[in-house]
């Protein structure tokens, strides 16, 4: 290497300014990685909630199906008392259809 290219890195103001860049990069990089850090610790969340609100979905959907099973719903009709009907006439009222007993 030639004495004039040492004399250019010697400058002052050139090694002032490859240190300003490389802190601004430095920085630029810092706030980068906080940012994909938060999001990742945003996705783990809203993970485990999508986890929490998928097993509550199959409990209510379980509740549902044993709610709606035949055995269940003959249990309710004997609780309030209804005894089937053996003979229904329906009525047509202006297009509408209605039961009567």
């Amino acid at each position: 290497m030639s004495a004039s290219t040492f004399n250019f890195l010697d400058n002052g103001k050139i090694r002032i300014t490859f240190f300003l860049l490389t802190l601004i990069l430095g920085i630029i990089y810092f706030v980068q990685i906080t940012a994909v850090s938060a999001q990742g610790i945003e996705m783990r969340k809203l993970s485990q909630q999508q986890a929490s609100l998928s097993g509550e979905t199959h409990r209510i959907e379980l509740f549902i199906a044993e709610e709606s099973s035949a055995q269940h719903l003959q249990q309710r009709v004997s609780a309030l008392g209804l005894i089937p009907s053996d003979h229904i006439e329906y009525l047509t009222v202006d297009g509408n259809s209605v039961a009567m007993k």
